[in-house]
């Protein structure tokens, strides 16, 4: 063997060996990073007492809460509520989300900053009747301080692989970092996009908001007197003429019908012969004597 060969051969075996070695190095941070994590969970309190991870982690710092409220109320005009909620989201620095609208209720969805949440509670309040209102919130702290630690040790793992391919030399070394460098920067860009998400969530607060129709208001009897009378009299005048004026209307039609049968038939009843009436006993039509009667003997 030449001795360039042999020596191109050793230069080969070193490069593999860093990258072998680098790769090592990588796999094994990564699984330190894991198990401090687990003992870090698993680790008890002083006095032996194992406490809730969030509570230890968020020691000294502010809790991270997702707030969200849900407000019914009631209201005449239920489109006007609608606008005027969508305009104090709006000027409190939020937007409307969803929105569901008909004749009988309204549902919108309001999404503001956090620090606003109850003064624009107030002002909505102030637009209708309130029925029912609801406040939750739900403690991000112990998933947000997971994920930025999680965001670390990748940012971390990504930095150590770039720069080993700064160093790579060969085409096959080349290759093989590229594809754990996309897998760690995927990975990197999914807790990026995860950690927006619980960002938004806690600095933005939600309001449900749900409108009904008011319930309209009782009828006001009058009291009463002469003019109550006399109401109540032409009223049912009124009513008694409009139902005339609908029997004839119904009635019309057949009468006109009638009508024209009768006109129709009435000259060939007058044309029709008439019989006189003719005296019993008399065959001839005429009493015996020439029309006189006889006067019985004395």
């Amino acid at each position: 063997m030449r001795p360039s060969s042999r020596r191109n051969w050793r230069e080969t075996r070193l490069r593999a060996g860093l990258l072998l070695t680098g790769l090592a190095v990588l796999a094994l941070a990564s699984g330190c990073t894991g198990t401090a994590t687990s003992d870090r969970a698993a680790a008890p309190a002083q006095g032996g007492v194992a406490q809730p991870e969030h509570q230890s982690q968020a020691n000294g710092q502010p809790r991270q809460l997702a707030r969200s409220a849900r407000l019914a109320m009631t209201a005449t005009d239920i489109r006007a509520v609608t606008a005027e909620a969508r305009q104090i989201a709006v000027a409190a620095g939020g937007y409307s989300g969803s929105e569901r609208t008909d004749v009988g209720s309204a549902n919108i969805a309001l999404a503001v900053p956090d620090k606003t949440l109850d003064d624009v509670i107030g002002q909505l309040s102030r637009l209708g009747q309130v029925t029912s209102t609801e406040q939750t919130a739900q403690d991000l702290t112990e998933q947000v301080m997971d994920l930025d630690s999680r965001l670390e040790t990748a940012r971390r793992s990504v930095d150590r692989i770039r720069a080993l391919l700064d160093r790579a030399a060969s085409l096959s070394d080349i290759t093989t970092i590229e594809s754990q460098l996309t897998t760690r920067e995927s990975d990197l860009e999914s807790l990026e996009a995860r950690q927006r998400t619980l960002t938004t969530s806690v600095a933005m607060a939600t309001i449900t908001l749900t409108i009904t129709p008011a319930a309209p208001l009782p009828a006001v009897t009058a009291a009463p007197g002469f003019l109550a009378g006399l109401a109540s009299g032409w009223s049912a005048f009124l009513t008694f003429g409009r139902t005339i004026v609908h029997a004839l209307g119904a009635a019309l039609p057949f009468l006109l019908i009638i009508g024209l049968l009768v006109t129709a038939l009435w000259p060939i009843w007058r044309r029709r012969p008439h019989k006189r009436a003719q005296p019993k006993g008399s065959p001839g039509g005429s009493p015996p004597g020439g029309g006189r009667g006889v006067r019985p003997p004395m």
